[in-house]
């Protein structure tokens, strides 16, 4: 068993074409878990991530506060303690227009499809 301590984990910016205002803390990461990471992202009011997809699937549990979520044909409202899933290859986009702090925790399968 590994412990996780959140705490230990710094926030770091995302340094991504297209991301702004967004930072993420890495919880665990491929030498603790060969089949999945964990991280914690951290999206600022009126922060913006590009529409993009990913090879792998990812589950989105809202921690705190609400966002839009968009796949680029419509936009859904996400809360905090929703669960939401993107399957392999899916667009996928966040925005908070929000005026307080938006972070939810990313599972990211490693088995691509």
């Amino acid at each position: 068993m590994i412990r996780i301590d959140p705490s230990e984990s710094a926030f770091e910016e995302v340094d991504r074409p297209g991301f702004s205002l967004t930072t993420m803390s890495l919880l665990i990461s491929d030498s603790q878990s060969a089949e999945f990471n964990l991280k914690h992202f951290r999206l600022d009011p009126d922060a913006v991530t590009e529409l993009h997809s990913h090879k792998h699937e990812q589950l989105h549990y809202i921690l705190r506060g609400k966002g839009i979520l968009t796949d680029g044909k419509e936009e859904r409202t996400v809360h905090a303690g929703e669960i939401w899933l993107i399957n392999s290859r899916d667009p996928h986009a966040f925005t908070n227009p929000h005026k307080v702090p938006f972070d939810f925790l990313t599972v990211v399968s490693r088995t691509a499809s």
